[in-house]
């Protein structure tokens, strides 16, 4: 008797035991396929947020110009009948200098036809000026004026909104690419840099006589800045203005690069960035190291033809006002420039 009590005991425990694992499973399945259906909306919500934003800043790459310059008739008026041109001189090579310019920044473009800006060409190398501007319906009716007079203002139908100056940036790689020569060399910079314009030009030559020796096949980006070393890190804070989540860029270092202040390349190779710009991610709170950096390995340009130079020939004005709030339009930069540029045969307009 004792002997079927505990096998019936036994027997019921097991039934138990086996009751609650099946309840305790079933839950757990349960549970598991609300998480799956739960990460699946999160899934969803983020890639359709991130699709709506992706989405977004491509429409913003959606560049129409609504003014363009006029390049060649900047050439045609001299500024100074005294100084030491030779119209004459057999030309070497052009550069069209992009501008990236707020629209209310007309004393900033002034102060760059008035310097360093005028000067068009040394000893056979060509230089034009270009400004480009967003829409500001506050400064539309002077910038059509300034256009009338200057004929250098690119502008685009962005916003002129500080976020979009990476728009400039590929808005004027656009224009170059269908308007100029590819044997043309293409620079950007800002609205408040100085250049050595003649520290330019030993620049070109030097890396145009570079390029034969090591067989490249395109002109370098070079960094007449600022160079980026590829130990910068992406900010990784969200409270940032250039933050870069993980999600959109895993990496812990961005690749060598330079700083948008001032860099200079070919048009072939601005021509080529903007194309693949086209297909590629943007990063346009970053563009200096999207468009230098990101896209640049995208075309296969190595790290050894992004130069960083021993000393920068632009920088940023030390203070474009005095103390007493007046516009410093003359400074000792340029009057050092002018004298340097006495000795050769210089054209200014």
């Amino acid at each position: 008797m004792k002997m079927k009590q505990k096998l019936f005991f036994f027997c019921f425990l097991s039934l138990v035991l086996l009751c609650i694992t099946t309840t305790s499973f079933w839950r757990l399945n349960l549970i598991q396929q609300q998480l799956n259906k739960q990460k699946c909306d999160e899934g969803q919500f983020l890639s359709k947020t991130q699709t709506t934003s992706n989405q977004s800043t491509r429409e913003n790459l959606n560049i129409e110009f609504l003014k363009e310059p006029d390049i060649y008739s900047q050439v045609l008026r001299r500024k100074n009948e005294n100084d030491t041109c030779d119209v004459t001189q057999k030309l070497v090579w052009n550069m069209v200098i992009f501008v990236k310019s707020a629209a209310a920044n007309r004393d900033h473009r002034q102060l760059i036809r008035q310097t360093w800006g005028s000067i068009k060409l040394i000893e056979g190398r060509r230089f034009f000026i270009v400004f480009v501007v967003g829409v500001n319906t506050k400064s539309q009716l002077a910038i059509n004026h300034e256009h009338e007079d200057f004929h250098d203002i690119l502008q685009i139908s962005q916003l002129d909104d500080y976020r979009y100056i990476g728009v400039k940036t590929l808005a004027s790689m656009k224009w170059a690419s269908e308007n100029l020569p590819y044997n043309f060399f293409y620079s950007t910079s800002d609205d408040d840099m100085w250049i050595d314009m003649l520290k330019l030009v030993g620049v070109i030559t030097e890396y145009n006589n570079v390029v034969g020796e090591r067989n490249w096949p395109e002109f370098p980006v070079i960094c007449t800045y600022k160079f980026g070393e590829d130990s910068v890190k992406p900010l990784r804070k969200p409270k940032d203005k250039n933050f870069i989540p993980r999600e959109k860029y895993r990496w812990p270092y961005w690749p060598a690069f330079c700083f948008g202040g001032m860099y200079t390349t070919s048009v072939s190779t601005a021509k080529q960035l903007w194309e693949i710009s086209q297909i590629s991610e943007p990063f346009l709170n970053v563009d200096d190291v999207w468009i230098t950096g990101l896209l640049r390995h995208k075309l296969g340009m190595p790290d050894e033809m992004i130069i960083k130079l021993d000393e920068p020939l632009a920088q940023h004005y030390k203070g474009f006002k005095n103390k007493e709030g007046k516009k410093l339009l003359e400074f000792k930069e340029w009057n050092d420039l002018s004298k340097r540029l006495e000795k050769i045969s210089v054209c200014h307009f």
